[in-house]
C-alpha cells in the first residue's frame, strides 16, 4: 500500500503532486496540506490535525469528511498525529509532501518523528528527497526504478537522527565507515560513484538526502 502524506510547509508544490497522489492507494491531508488537496482536486482519505492552518472552506470540507479535530494543546505535532494513523495501516511506502520548508526547526521534528516508524518513509521537496533508515529499514540500495524518470545530480549527503550511530556504504566517490557515541555530529556530503549505491545501517537511525536536478 502506497501512502501519500501532504502538509502544509510554505514550499513550492512539486509538478508531479497532483499525478503522485491520484497513483496512492491513501492520502491523508495534514492540518492545512487539505487546502492544498483542495487546490488540485484531490479528495483525501483521511484529514488529520487541530485545524489551526487550515482555512475556514477547508475545516467545512473537512467535518464533510468526517475529521475530528485534535487539541491545540498537544504535546505531538499534526504531522506525528498523521504518522500514527498511518501506523494501523498496512503500508509498504509513505512519502511525505508539502512538510519540509524553511523552518527547519519543524523539518527536524518532522524527521525524528519518522525515524521512529517501522515504514519506509520519503520526504519530498522541489530539490530533494530525504530516506529514513532505522532498525526497521536499514539497508538503502539506488537507483530504484520507481524514481527513473526523475533526473537527479549524484550528489547526497547522510546526517544522524540518533546519539548513537553507525553505517557503512559502498558506491560512493568517498568511503563512509562512520560511527559515533554521541551528538552533535555533522552531516556527510558524498556523490555516487558507480552505478549502485548501497547505504547499511548498523546503529542508530539517519537521514540520506538525495538532491534533484531542478
Amino acid at each position: 500500500m502506497i501512502v501519500s502524506c501532504v502538509s502544509n510547509a510554505s514550499a513550492p508544490l512539486l509538478p508531479e503532486l497532483k499525478e503522485w497522489l491520484e497513483q496512492s492507494d491513501r492520502v491523508v491531508a495534514v492540518d492545512g496540506g487539505l487546502d492544498t488537496c483542495m487546490n488540485i482536486s484531490c479528495v483525501p482519505d483521511l484529514v488529520v490535525g487541530d485545524g489551526d492552518s487550515m482555512s475556514r472552506e477547508a475545516q467545512r470540507y473537512a467535518k464533510s469528511l468526517g475529521w475530528q479535530p485534535a487539541p491545540k494543546e498537544k504535546d505531538q505535532s499534526d504531522f506525528e498525529l498523521a504518522l500514527e494513523a498511518i501506523s494501523e495501516w498496512p503500508a509498504s511506502r509513505v512519502r511525505a509532501f508539502q512538510s519540509l520548508d524553511d523552518r527547519w526547526d519543524y523539518n527536524f521534528d518532522a524527521f525524528l518523528a519518522a525515524s521512529q516508524k517501522s515504514f519506509p518513509l520519503e520526504f519530498w521537496t522541489e530539490r530533494s528527497l530525504s530516506f529514513i533508515l532505522n532498525s526497521q529499514n536499514s539497508i538503502f540500495k539506488w537507483p530504484r526504478p520507481e524514481f527513473a524518470e526523475i533526473q537527479w545530480t549524484g550528489r547526497l549527503s547522510v546526517f544522524p537522527l540518533s546519539s548513537r550511530f553507525s553505517v557503512e556504504a559502498k558506491g560512493l566517490k568517498w568511503p563512509i565507515s562512520w560511527k559515533a557515541q554521541s551528538l552533535p555530529c555533522r552531516s556527510l556530503s558524498n556523490e555516487i560513484s558507480g552505478r549502485e549505491l548501497e547505504l547499511q545501517l548498523l546503529e542508530g537511525a539517519l537521514a540520506v538526502l538525495f538532491e534533484r536536478k531542478i
